[in-house]
């Protein structure tokens, strides 16, 4: 039996679309674990990646709500404290909205905290 192959493009459609139906299963779920939280979160970041990728601007727009969404349900949608991983420095307290400047191509690491 030949192996099936797929595009790059198809991949991408692929599990852009499974990894959203996966974040909208676990919103779903009332009873979520630690482990399923975390799930979540990278599911949604994944799903945003694929469709950033090949999607149009409204899939792009749709992705990055989701992970939004994500936030809000864990209680980070309001005030939280955010770490630097990286640098191991704490940036302090926000509410509303966190931003940081990154060089092309650079990345950041941030634990985001909720503050009850």
């Amino acid at each position: 039996m030949a192996e099936e192959t797929y595009t790059e493009e198809q991949a991408h459609r692929h599990f852009g679309g499974k990894l959203n139906g996966e974040v909208w299963n676990l919103l779903a779920k009332d009873d979520r674990s630690a482990t399923e939280d975390k799930l979540m979160v990278f599911a949604a970041h994944a799903s945003c990646y694929h469709w950033l990728q090949i999607g149009t601007g409204l899939h792009h727009q749709r992705a990055e709500w989701m992970i939004a969404r994500v936030f809000s349900d864990l209680g980070m949608g309001n005030d939280c404290r955010i770490r630097d991983l990286w640098s191991r420095r704490n940036l302090g307290s926000f509410s509303g909205g966190f931003n940081r400047r990154i060089p092309a191509h650079g990345s950041g690491l941030y634990r985001l905290t909720a503050i009850k």
